[in-house]
C-alpha cells in the first residue's frame, strides 16, 4: 500500500470532497503508537522502526495490539513500506514481553503518540482523517502510485510528508 500524508488546518474541504464522491464511511478508530528506533545508529527511522500499536477502539480485522518492523521507500509522491515482521497479540503485555525477550537487543524506545482517525474507502483506495494529539492529518492510501497521485490531485494535498509520518510527528509534537 502506498501513502502519502499531509496535516492541514481543518478537515471541511475533504469532509466536503468525500461526501461529494459519495466515499463509504468505515468508522472511527483510536491508536496508541510507541515507536523504537534501531539501536544501529547508521540506521534512521526511515531505514528501520519498531511499532508497537494497541488500537483501544479497533475497526479493522485484527487483534487489538500489532507489533511490526517497517522499512520505508520514499516515492515521488507519498511512500511505500516493507513489513519484516508483523506480529498481532491480546494484550500489550504480551507484546512486551515478545520486545523484551526479542528485540530489544536491536530496538530501544524513542517516543510515543496517541491519535483518533475517521477512515473512508474510496473504490480500492482510502482516506483516513486524523486528529494526532491536535494536530489535524490527511493520509491517502492507494494500491498504486497512479491511484495515490489521483487521491492527492482530488483532495489538493498539499505539503506531502517525505518518508515515515512517525517522524514528521515526533517534530511537530516537539513543538
Amino acid at each position: 500500500m502506498l501513502e502519502a500524508r499531509s496535516f492541514v488546518e481543518n478537515f471541511d474541504k475533504a469532509k466536503k470532497i468525500l461526501e461529494d464522491i459519495k466515499a463509504v464511511y468505515k468508522g472511527e478508530y483510536i491508536i496508541h503508537d510507541i515507536v523504537f528506533s534501531s539501536t544501529d545508529k547508521s540506521k534512521t527511522l526511515t531505514d528501520e522502526l519498531l511499532r508497537l500499536r494497541v488500537i483501544s477502539k479497533n475497526i479493522w480485522n485484527e487483534k487489538n495490539v500489532i507489533l511490526v518492523i517497517k522499512n520505508t521507500e520514499v516515492k515521488e509522491v507519498g511512500k511505500s513500506y516493507t513489513v519484516p515482521l508483523k506480529m498481532q497479540f491480546d494484550t500489550e503485555a504480551e507484546a512486551r514481553k515478545y520486545i523484551d525477550e526479542n528485540l530489544l537487543d536491536k530496538f530501544e524506545y524513542c517516543y510515543e503518540f496517541g491519535r483518533t482517525g475517521w477512515q473512508y474507502d474510496i473504490g480500492e483506495d482510502q482516506l483516513d482523517l486524523e486528529d494526532i494529539e491536535g494536530l489535524l492529518s490527511i493520509e491517502a492510501k492507494s494500491k498504486t502510485e497512479d491511484g495515490l497521485k489521483k487521491l492527492v490531485k482530488l483532495f489538493e494535498i498539499e505539503d506531502v510528508i517525505k518518508g515515515p509520518s512517525v517522524i514528521k510527528v515526533k517534530e511537530l509534537l516537539k513543538r
